[in-house]
Parts: C-alpha cells; sequence; structure tokens
C-alpha cells in the first residue's frame, strides 16, 4: 500500500476501507510470463475473493476486472505499455471510484482515500530502459476464460503478447473433462504431412444420439491445434464457452427465451461423437439467446505435429419452434446452409489473424436444398460434404500469410450441389 494511503488511513481513521493489496511475490507465484527480446511480460487474473481482499470494494458488481501486468525493460530504449489493446472499454481510476464511491457521513474524506489508492495501484504506462513497473488495469469484468493481448510501443518496436487466464468464475461444462485422460498413449495417432487428409477423411461424419441409433449435424470443421489456442482464437473473436446444464443454468435459459435477452453462455445439447457428448462447446450470441451461432468440440486421438486435432459441428441458430423431440418441447432452429456457419467461422479466425493454413477434406453425406438431410430434432440442413482443416497459429498471422492444403475447394459456399467443388489441381 503507498505511503500517502497509509497517512490518510492512519490521519483520518477511515476503518470502513480496509484494503488489503497482495505482494508481488504472491502475484508472480501465480502468473503467467513471457519474453520478447528484452521485455517480459506477467499477468496474473484475481478471483473474486482476492479481489475483494486486496481492494476492499465492490468491484465484481461494478462489472469490474483488476488485470495485474508486470514488465521487465531490460532494452536500451523506453516502452509504452497500450491498455487499449488489453481491454478498449478500460476504466480509469476515476471511473472505477465513481461506480463504487461512498456516499453519506463523511463520503467525501473516504472518497478521497479511495481515489488515491486506485491511482496508486495502477501501472504505469512508461517503463523506462532498465526498469520494472507492475500494477494494475482496470479492465471489464468477463465470466470464463479471458484472452489477455499485451501491447509495448517502443521507438522502432512493437512487442506483443497474448495470455489466457481465468475460467473459475464460470461454471463450464468443458470443466469437468479430464482431456489428459481421454485417450492413453497407445491411442494416441500420430500424422504426417502424407497421412493428414486420409486420417481427417476417416473421422466421423455426423453427430449422434446418446444410444448411437440416430444420427444428426454433420461434422463439418476440424481445428488442429492446442486446447489454449482453440481457446485463444475464439474467445478472441467474440465467442463464449458454454455453462453446464444445471437447474440455475436452465431457468436462465428458459428467462432468457421468454424474455428474448441474451444469455452468453447458455448450455447446448448434448451430441455424441466417439460414445460422449461433446467436450467443449462454444457460442456467439447475436440479439438474443434465439439466434446465436454454436460450435460443439470432440477431442480426437490425432496429433499432427504433436498438436491435437479438434473434430466440430457448427451452425446457426436462427429462431426456436416447438417440438415432442426435446424434454422441453421446445428446440432452436438451424439455418439449413451449415457450409455458410463453416465459411463464416473461418472468416472469424483470419480476422483474428490466428489462422496458419486452411484446407477442405470430403469427409461427410451430401445434401441439397431440394434433398436435404435432417438433425435429431428434424431440422433440414444442406451442405457440400466437405469439413474445414483450420492449422491454428500461436502467433499472429496477417491474412495474406495464410497457407492452404492442396486438397478440395468450395466453389460456391453454402449453396454447393453434390461433387460440386474445385480441386487446386483442375
Amino acid at each position: 500500500m503507498g505511503f500517502a494511503v497509509v497517512l490518510l488511513l492512519l490521519g483520518g481513521g477511515c476503518a470502513s476501507f480496509e484494503p488489503a493489496p497482495m505482494t508481488a511475490e504472491a502475484l508472480l507465484s501465480k502468473a503467467q510470463t513471457q519474453t520478447s527480446g528484452a521485455i517480459e511480460v506477467s499477468v496474473a487474473w484475481l478471483s473474486d475473493r482476492e479481489m475483494e481482499s486486496c481492494f476492499d470494494l465492490p468491484l465484481s458488481s461494478a462489472g469490474i476486472q483488476p488485470i495485474w501486468i508486470r514488465v521487465t525493460n531490460r532494452s536500451e530504449h523506453p516502452c509504452w505499455l497500450l491498455p487499449a489493446v488489453t481491454d478498449p472499454h478500460y476504466f480509469s481510476a476515476t471511473e472505477v471510484l465513481q461506480k463504487v464511491k461512498s456516499r453519506g457521513y463523511d463520503a467525501a474524506r473516504k472518497n478521497r482515500v479511495k481515489a488515491v489508492f486506485l491511482e496508486e495501484e495502477m501501472i504505469e504506462d512508461c517503463i523506462p530502459s532498465g526498469d520494472t513497473r507492475q500494477g494494475f488495469i482496470y479492465a471489464t469484468r468477463q465470466p470464463g476464460m479471458r484472452r489477455i493481448p499485451v501491447m509495448l510501443l517502443s521507438p522502432g518496436r512493437l512487442d506483443r503478447f497474448l495470455f489466457l487466464l481465468g475460467g473459475k468464475t464460470l461454471r463450464s461444462d468443458h470443466r469437468w473433462v479430464n482431456f489428459e485422460g481421454l485417450y492413453s498413449p497407445e491411442e494416441r495417432v500420430p500424422l504426417t504431412a502424407e497421412t493428414l487428409y486420409e486420417a481427417i477423411r476417416a473421422l466421423p461424419a455426423l453427430t449422434e444420439n446418446a444410444r448411437g441409433t440416430a444420427t444428426g449435424d454433420p461434422l463439418n470443421l476440424v481445428l488442429i491445434g492446442s486446447r489454449e489456442e482453440v481457446f485463444s482464437g475464439l474467445i478472441g473473436a467474440g465467442w463464449n464457452e458454454t455453462e453446464a446444464l444445471n437447474p440455475a443454468s436452465a431457468v436462465r435459459t428458459v428467462t432468457a427465451l421468454i424474455s428474448g435477452t441474451p444469455y452468453r453462455f447458455s448450455p447446448v445439447s448434448p451430441l455424441y461423437v466417439f460414445g460422449r457428448r461433446q467436450d467443449m462447446a462454444f457460442q456467439k450470441i447475436r440479439q438474443n439467446i434465439q439466434t446465436r451461432l454454436h460450435m460443439r468440440l470432440w477431442l480426437t486421438p490425432c496429433l499432427y505435429e504433436g498438436r491435437p486435432l479438434w473434430l466440430g459441428q457448427i451452425s446457426r441458430d436462427i429462431g426456436i419452434r416447438m417440438t415432442t423431440k426435446s424434454p422441453s418441447l421446445t428446440t432452436h432452429l438451424i439455418d439449413p446452409d451449415v457450409d455458410g456457419d463453416r465459411w463464416y467461422l473461418i472468416q472469424e479466425l483470419l480476422r483474428q489473424q490466428c489462422l496458419a493454413r486452411i484446407g477442405f477434406v470430403e469427409g461427410g453425406p451430401q445434401f441439397t436444398p431440394l434433398n436435404p438431410g435432417c438433425n435429431l430434432t428434424g431440422d433440414a440442413y444442406y451442405t457440400d460434404g466437405l469439413r474445414a482443416v483450420l492449422l491454428l497459429s500461436g502467433e499472429p498471422m496477417a491474412v495474406d500469410d495464410v497457407a492452404f492444403w492442396p486438397w478440395q475447394f468450395p466453389s460456391r459456399g453454402g449453396l454447393s450441389q453434390p461433387g460440386d467443388y474445385l480441386r487446386v489441381s483442375d
């Protein structure tokens, strides 16, 4: 705690405000650290309990999440932190105070104490050569995993860092999956550039029900990358994790459906591949819960250059309809053009600059608008039968640097007819 705050607390007898900041050592012990050249950056995320103890302010209910950053500059030049890159909607110390200020008797004095404390806890934007600066950015609160970009500007140089933190404030469905235990070392299938195509082509083509007696949506994409890279790319593009289905999340879902309001983390129904429900699910809410894109992913036993393959299904909800095939008697109506949703995801990841390579592999049945397929709740869909294969990049990748596998390409999006795609060799 800063000297000025100590004097104010002691002199003013402000016993109602008793922050207990964590030491730098304690924060470093839970931080992630990365280095780029002569710049080292550490980032730590506070739990709600730690945040309450450190600040003694209702930051959580005010929609504020302090992110601790430590920058060590061993270069010959000063560098400047760009907090708007970390969060374009970050708060100033005075803005935070406006949201949590004391009211009533002696409020003015108490708020002066809080103002000084909040200013002192912020990280300074300028980090001189050979120096270290540490402190908080007052970011907007975001449940679940959070992608935290950090950028530092110095003369003639821009250093970029990317962290993935958080996740404990949301009861996400993937938190109960033992990813390391899904496959034994003997079950793992290492792939090379020569074996990748056929391995992807042989993966399951359609989702199933729990008993494996009926098929549903097409499995129209494969992501190649670590779990952290998957989360980072999707969350950076505005996708959200989904909550586990339980009584509380069910009530929130029904409320959102009735009121037409967003519920960014609403559960998705289970579909099955490899004899198990999806390992992870993501969604991107549009106007409300009735209109959203959602994606399910299953970890496969395959590894390409040591990185896991995720088999996925993506589709777009465009409304709600009644059905006897759901316990709630309602279901989302999907857009039948599932290839268009596949293309939407590719555009999102290109915009996010996290794609290194793109390819398309024959892997499923082909359906047309006049001869559609049908998912487990009776919605029609059509597809060219290709699945997008997307190799994720851990570093920012300019769109004009993205490579393509020499396989197939869809010729005209979601309206492709059976067999109507282009081969690179054509």
